[in-house]
């Protein structure tokens, strides 16, 4: 369908929106975490899994990171990473 389900998106676009919302969830170079990966990964919060995993990855040495969307890559170590999740 080129519009959607039948012609019925859930939300509209509007010039202002759009640039401000690109402007918030691009993070300025910073890494940031968008409404829905929030979403998803708040399933770990409770079991703890999610703190594990970021713990995890936080003892790995490195300095750049390349997320899937927006800017990339992005110059970030692991405590850069971590604050996301905090």
């Amino acid at each position: 369908f080129p519009f959607g389900w039948r012609g019925w998106q859930p939300f509209t676009w509007r010039p202002a929106d759009e640039r401000a919302s690109f402007d918030r969830y691009s993070g300025g170079g910073k890494l940031t975490l968008l409404p829905i990966i929030q979403i998803i990964l708040n399933r770990g919060v409770a079991d703890g899994s999610l703190k594990n995993w970021v713990d995890r990855v936080t003892k790995w040495n490195f300095d750049t990171v390349v997320p899937a969307h927006l800017d990339a890559p992005l110059r970030a170590g692991p405590a850069d990473f971590a604050k996301p999740f905090d």
